[in-house]
């Protein structure tokens, strides 16, 4: 679409659920994108300290991420970036 239009959405991630995790622990992360083309190409990651281990994408807006959080990963919020593309969501 064209972006001047107002009906035009920009891709986004729009969450995370759990939205939080443990260090030293796996877990099982759901991302929800919006207006988002994921695909087979599409990469995730949460950043240092953190193991993507595999991810399904289940949808253009949803994928499941299989983590692993070591325990030198930094605590508090963090940004996930997902890439499918040219197309950059955090």
């Amino acid at each position: 679409g064209d972006p001047g239009d107002p009906a035009f959405a920009a891709p986004t991630l729009a969450g995370a659920n759990p939205h939080l995790a443990y260090t030293e622990r796996s877990a099982i992360v759901t991302l929800s994108g919006s207006a988002t083309n994921f695909d087979a190409t599409t990469t995730v990651d949460f950043g240092a300290g953190i193991t993507v281990d595999a991810h399904t994408v289940a949808s253009a807006t949803a994928i499941v991420a299989y983590i692993t959080i070591g325990a030198d990963a930094a605590t508090g919020p963090r940004d996930v970036t997902v890439t499918t593309g040219n197309e950059v969501v955090t």
